[in-house]
């Protein structure tokens, strides 16, 4: 459905920017924010404890904005403090170290109607010094529209961007936060983007309105598959929360789905297979094998139907590769992977997919 350009002009638009020490880039989010040319916008930073000069930064802009300062609870925390403190009747939430197009609410607003659970765009990605790396999601992989969790079911993933590419709609958000902080110290994001499908419809923009900045003190980049195994049970533990998310939500829409449906994207399911096969004493999941695991991954890669034949094939031969060769084989090769990863910057050999 599409919206005409008076549809939204009553609206008032919250972007809530979500910071802990990121100073360096903060002046740059805020400013976005206050020179949107839609009128109807309210700036609320929250401040999730930071040490650094955050606070002497935010002080420059007076009464402009609404300040929350917190102590620091993580992401999740800040996102919960933010919306609470917020009034919009859509929400962008906004990582302190990407910042908006100025007229990314104006182009929002005028695909907006009473029914959008969100709104979603791409986003230029940069390294911390600028330099552009493309965009988010990628050109030619197609943002869907409509009711995107119909498919969402039967794949158990979507094409989404992260954070600072969605507008949602509060409606939708009174529904599913606040969030459980304890799961979302960091990507908070995922939360909501698991949840907001089963919602309302999803529109597209399809058009970068902001930037996505990839940095080595950026969690999303610093958060792929490794061979640090600590790390790997903390991201395991997320994913925990983020399948019950979507369960929720899955039961409340269909209850008489295959129980085998779940949320799983393959990138999540990698990581699941990673951790059984290197550190399968310490995997939460008792009950995972070899064989099942394989089933799972043929249905995460070929039942989806956003990746070129030549993709597929290339995740299948990752999974066969994990599940197939010695551990310690596995071992030798993400290790040598991670340091590589230390000599690239962080737009190009990390750039993140954009699949939920």
């Amino acid at each position: 459905m599409e919206a005409t350009p008076e549809a939204g002009k009553d609206l008032l638009v919250s972007i809530v920017i979500n910071n802990y020490n990121y100073a360096h880039f903060l002046r740059q989010a805020v400013e976005s924010a206050l020179n949107q040319t839609f009128p109807g916008v309210e700036t609320i930073v929250v401040d999730d404890g930071s040490t650094d000069s955050s606070r002497e930064v935010l002080s420059e802009f007076g009464d402009r904005i609404r300040t929350v300062f917190k102590e620091n609870g993580g992401q999740g925390s800040a996102f919960n403090a933010g919306f609470n403190a917020s009034k919009g009747d859509v929400v962008i939430f906004l990582d302190a170290d990407d910042y908006l197009y100025p007229t990314a609410v104006e182009k929002v607003v005028q695909r907006w109607n009473d029914k959008v659970a969100k709104i979603h765009y791409r986003l230029l990605t940069v390294d911390a010094d600028g330099v552009e790396h493309g965009l988010h999601p990628r050109q030619g992989i197609p943002l869907p529209e409509g009711e995107v969790w119909r498919d969402y079911v039967r794949t158990g993933t979507y094409t989404t961007p992260a954070t600072t590419g969605n507008a949602f709609a509060r409606a939708a958000l009174e529904k599913v936060l606040p969030m459980p902080e304890e799961g979302y110290v960091y990507s908070a994001d995922a939360y909501l983007l698991v949840r907001i499908p089963f919602h309302g419809l999803i529109l597209a923009v399809d058009e970068p309105l902001g930037v996505y900045r990839q940095h080595r003190k950026n969690y999303s980049v610093s958060s792929g598959l490794s061979a640090d195994l600590a790390a790997n049970r903390r991201r395991m533990k997320r994913e925990a929360f983020n399948d019950a998310a979507f369960k929720t939500e899955l039961l409340r829409m269909a209850p008489d789905t295959d129980p085998e449906v779940r949320y799983l994207p393959y990138q999540r399911l990698k990581l699941r297979t990673l951790s059984w096969k290197l550190d399968r004493e310490n995997h939460p999941l008792a009950n995972d094998r070899c064989a099942p695991l394989a089933k799972l991954a043929a249905r995460a890669v070929w039942r989806g139907d956003k990746m070129s034949l030549s993709e597929r094939i290339l995740q299948s031969a990752w999974f066969v590769g994990v599940l197939g060769l010695p551990r310690a084989v596995v071992l030798a090769i993400f290790r040598r992977g991670q340091q590589v990863k230390k000599l690239v910057k962080p737009g190009s050999a990390e750039r993140l997919r954009p699949e939920l």
